[in-house]
């Protein structure tokens, strides 16, 4: 009997000692700092990369609108050239006009010359000679100086017309060649501009590249930082087991210490069977945390299907169709496709729907960047869940899917169902 009790507290002794084992590994701490330390480091280059890349885009942007202006201004001095090449030809026919006006005049003055010349005595002499008297002699002196002055005044009016409208001619063939001049410079400018946006573009691919390269370390070292967690969470569970096998083994010492004590005061009765139940330090399982209920699929999915059909379609300025989308049109054209009719452009879509906050955000929220100088949105973009959003970045890009972390100046964001 003695033996048996005996016997029973040894394995029990056992078992504690085999259940207080540390499990500490001073390494994991170390681990967990260097990969934190690599995570960081990672981050940090990532965010460089996309601060660069968000510089690079907002330059492209900003020479669209140049490009977009030089273009206006072009079709305005185009229309501004075609109208005062109407009127030079205008001119013209006016100047020939008048040309002709002073040939008909001249004409007819110098057939009335060569008439009196012919008529000899009958002319103005004998025209005087032939007077009634004084008075009529002092009339017909008036009549013959009014139409010589007359003459001389016509043609005088008609080359002082002929040269008006040679001078306006003139002038219109000077404005002509100001807005030629415009128009090569509106050109050369607007080639200039094309070549600035053509020199982004590498820069585009390099910096897309150098994102891909930092996020793909990012991820590495996050899955390093999460493998170390792992452990070291599997470490505690590890020591929480061990405890609960040292606190239960410590109650089967307690209850074989008790059995002990009574088999002796009772050694004259019949012997009782003593059993213990002991645990040999199998690990506790914890159960699994319940899953988070998924989304309702009529609710997110569908959008988001929908609009994921689209990745990889090209940035086109003004673009509302699958052959090219902008950042606006997009969204509009998503939309459209369930029926909710949402305004064209970002800024008047900022005004439109309910204001959600960013720690609010669902699915299909529209998302606001880069305000101007009126304080309105210049980019929009759509939420996917996951902190992710679906956008029409700018020109050089195609539509796809960005950590809303990575989007600079944002606005806010409105719910549009």
């Amino acid at each position: 009997m003695h033996k048996r009790i005996i016997c029973i507290v040894m394995a029990v002794g056992v078992v504690l000692g085999i259940s207080t084992k540390a499990f500490a590994d001073p390494s994991l701490s170390d681990q967990l700092s260097s990969s934190q330390a690599q995570y960081n480091q990672s981050q940090a280059a990532l965010n460089a990369s996309q601060a660069k890349f968000n510089d690079l885009v907002n330059k492209i942007q900003a020479l669209d609108v140049q490009m977009q202006e030089n273009m206006t201004q072009a079709e305005q001095i185009k229309g501004k050239i075609d109208k005062v090449e109407g009127n030079i030809t205008q001119e013209k026919k006016n100047l020939e006009a008048a040309q002709q006006r002073v040939k008909e005049e001249q004409d007819l003055y110098k057939s009335r010359l060569r008439a009196m010349y012919i008529m000899g005595n009958d002319g103005y002499l004998s025209a005087l000679l032939d007077s009634k008297g004084f008075g009529d002699f002092i009339t017909k002196i008036d009549n013959i100086s009014k139409v010589a002055q007359f003459d001389n005044n016509l043609i005088a009016s008609l080359n002082e017309r002929q040269q008006e409208v040679q001078n306006k001619e003139n002038s219109l063939e000077t404005s002509k060649k100001e807005l030629v001049s415009l128009q090569a410079e509106s050109s050369k400018n607007l080639a200039n501009l094309g070549k600035q946006k053509a020199d982004q573009e590498p820069l585009v691919a390099q910096y897309k590249v150098e994102i891909a390269s930092a996020t793909t370390a990012s991820a590495n070292a996050k899955a390093q930082v999460d493998a170390v967690n792992g452990k070291i969470t599997a470490q505690k569970n590890a020591e929480a087991a061990a405890a609960a096998q040292a606190a239960e083994a410590a109650k089967a010492v307690a209850a074989a210490k008790a059995a002990a004590s009574s088999a002796v005061a009772s050694a004259t009765t019949s012997t009782a069977d003593v059993t213990v139940s002991i645990n040999r330090g199998t690990p506790v399982t914890p159960k699994p945390a319940p899953k988070p209920p998924a989304p309702n699929p009529a609710v997110s999915g569908s959008i988001v299907g929908y609009a994921e059909q689209f990745l990889n379609v090209p940035y086109v300025w003004g673009g509302t169709s699958p052959s090219g989308f902008d950042c606006s049109g997009f969204v509009q054209y998503v939309y459209s496709h369930f029926g909710v009719s949402i305004p064209r452009t970002s800024e008047d879509q900022f005004g439109y729907g309910t204001p959600v906050s960013q720690s609010q955000l669902q699915v299909g929220d529209l998302v606001f960047f880069e305000p101007d100088s009126n304080g309105l949105p210049g980019h929009v973009g759509m939420y996917i869940g996951g902190g992710d959003i679906i956008q029409a970045p700018h020109t050089g890009d195609v539509v796809k899917i960005t950590p809303l972390a990575y989007m600079g100046s944002y606005m806010g964001a409105r719910r549009v169902r």
